[in-house]
């Protein structure tokens, strides 16, 4: 009885240790799991990708020393077109320094460029609200003295409400295709176009808020009055 019960459980015991997979086999099992998790977060061509940073720059080559072709606000959208670079960088990146290689970039506006990898995010960061104010003034439209004069008093006095009113104000004569918006630190917070209105205006205000389409004010004595009810300002 003794010996047929030692033979049982050694039957058993055999069973067990054939289930056991080899210690190779598991280490591959666990490499491959690894590696197809890796390629499933990499972005993949035609992703949509965000800039994680602020100033994000887009370069013409792959390298930190690459001449800048844009600087891309935080949460801007790019899409990826497929192409990484073979070579790496370090740069610090919200604080902490990171190695990562360039992703080639098509950018919303249509300028093709390379990104630092660690720089971009496949969700889309937040960004704080804000409220801004251009004012432009066309001078290839041709205006009279008079008019240069009254725009001068009455934009003047729109700016200087909106500044105390703690909303950030920019001046443009041209360049009007991309207007830099930065904050108060002189971090980039957006690029915008008003070529519209500067062709169909020539001058006046276009008031920027974030989440929202831009809002025109036309050159008139009115125009501090309409900006403070447009951004509903305290008085």
């Amino acid at each position: 009885m003794r010996l047929w019960a030692f033979c049982v459980l050694c039957a058993l015991s055999c069973n067990d240790i054939a289930k056991v997979e080899p210690p190779n086999k598991i280490l591959q099992d666990s490499l491959a799991v690894q590696e197809g998790n890796l390629r499933n977060s990499l972005p993949q061509e035609g992703d949509l990708l965000y800039a994680a940073v602020d100033n994000l720059r887009m370069r013409e080559t792959p390298e930190l020393k690459g001449k800048v072709l844009l600087r891309l606000p935080k949460s801007s959208e790019i899409i990826y077109t497929g192409e990484e670079s073979e070579n790496t960088a370090e740069a610090e990146i919200n604080g902490e320094t990171k190695s990562a290689s360039f992703y080639k970039v098509k950018a919303q506006t249509g300028e093709i460029g390379w990104v630092f990898g660690a720089g971009v995010s496949t969700k889309k960061p937040n960004v704080s609200h804000y409220k801004a104010v251009v004012a432009f003034f066309d001078e290839k439209q041709g205006t009279d003295a008079a008019i240069i004069s009254d725009w001068s008093v009455h934009s003047s006095e729109a700016l200087d409400t909106a500044r105390k009113a703690g909303v950030l104000t920019f001046f443009v004569d041209k360049g009007f295709n991309k207007v830099v918006i930065k904050n108060k630190e002189g971090l980039l917070l957006e690029e915008i176009n008003i070529e519209s209105f500067v062709k169909k205006y020539g001058r006046g205000l276009v008031c920027i808020e974030k989440g929202k389409k831009p809002h025109f004010i036309n050159s008139d004595p009115a125009m501090a009055s309409e900006l403070v009810e447009h951004f509903q300002l305290k008085n």
